[in-house]
């Protein structure tokens, strides 16, 4: 008699399992936020609780003949503009308990009392919360109204409400353009650039804000044209660009992105008013034992003005919003 050998094949099945999430990462990721440039570029006014005064002045030279006949001619003009301000700010509570049964659960301290008393992931959740607060105040700079009955972007004016030609601004769209695009956009920033005022064009701060997509725009277009001697990985993180043929630099703002709106101007006369800007990075943490629950809290006071209307250049497509 023979035996015959047996042959099996073996596997593992595992039909009777779930997909398996991996919990235990204490890795936490979180939403990209846009940077915020508008307080790096422009002046920054501090120690105002609610009102202040831009004190402004204003001369004019009268040349004569230089002989023992010459009179006193032309006044020194002092005027002002009211620069307001209002107090903003934001709070967050936080209830560890409301984190049991989920991942987040791992990283609570032990004991049942003592896990109220620390906000797990705080220095992301802090960082993060000021990435936010910063970009937000971005968009309040330019687009805020106090018109609006509620919203991030109702307690002051801001540059976009104020800055305007019927309110005494120049008109920079001379040629009527409708909007900007990626074949007309260099044009169209030169054209700013003709007209500017001259006082404004000849200062050394000299510049023009616009929004990321007005800016994108811009910079297809002098691919375009061959403008450009820069490296593609050099244009990918620009974020300001000296229009070809001029000195003028044209920034990209965050806060005007959606808009279409151009500004130009002197960046030390777009002014920020503020009682502290070491407000904006600051947020009180405290652990309350009235309710069990952690707190975050920032408060600061902001508001916007520049001194001279006639000073600043507006752009705006006939086919826009006003």
């Amino acid at each position: 008699m023979s035996l015959k050998k047996k042959i099996e094949n073996f596997a593992y099945d595992v039909s009777g399992l779930g997909a398996y999430v991996d919990e235990q990462s204490e890795e936490l990721l979180v939403k990209q936020v846009t940077s915020a440039q508008t307080l790096q570029l422009i002046n920054i006014q501090e120690g105002v609780k609610s009102s202040a005064e831009l004190k402004l002045m204003d001369d004019t030279i009268t040349y004569q003949t230089g002989d023992c006949d010459m009179t006193a001619s032309g006044d020194t003009v002092f005027t002002d503009r009211a620069l307001t301000v209002v107090p903003m700010g934001f709070k967050k509570g936080f209830c560890n308990k409301d984190l049991d049964g989920f991942w987040t659960q791992l990283q609570l301290r032990a004991g049942a009392m003592d896990e109220d008393k620390e906000l797990i992931f705080e220095e992301e959740i802090v960082n993060y919360l000021l990435a936010k607060h910063s970009r937000a105040l971005d968009v309040a700079i330019w687009q805020s109204d106090s018109a609006l009955s509620s919203g991030n972007n109702s307690f002051f004016d801001g540059f976009c409400k104020i800055l305007t030609v019927s309110n005494g601004c120049v008109d920079l769209n001379s040629s009527s353009t409708a909007a900007i695009t990626t074949s007309n956009a260099y044009d169209t920033f030169y054209e700013m650039f003709e007209n500017t005022p001259t006082a404004v064009a000849e200062s050394d701060d000299y510049a023009c804000l616009t929004g990321r997509e007005n800016f994108n725009k811009l910079m297809k277009n002098l691919v375009d044209l061959n403008f450009f001697h820069y490296s593609p990985a050099q244009i990918a993180t620009m974020d300001r660009v000296i229009l070809p043929g001029t000195d003028m630099t044209v920034y990209k703002v965050n806060g005007l992105n959606g808009k279409d709106d151009a500004f130009v101007g002197r960046l030390s006369e777009f002014t920020f008013g503020t009682d502290l800007t070491g407000d904006f990075d600051t947020l009180e943490i405290w652990y309350s034992q009235d309710d069990d629950k952690i707190y975050i809290r920032s408060k600061f006071r902001a508001g916007v003005q520049v001194p001279f209307l006639d000073q600043i250049g507006v752009w705006q497509g006939t086919s826009s919003p006003s």
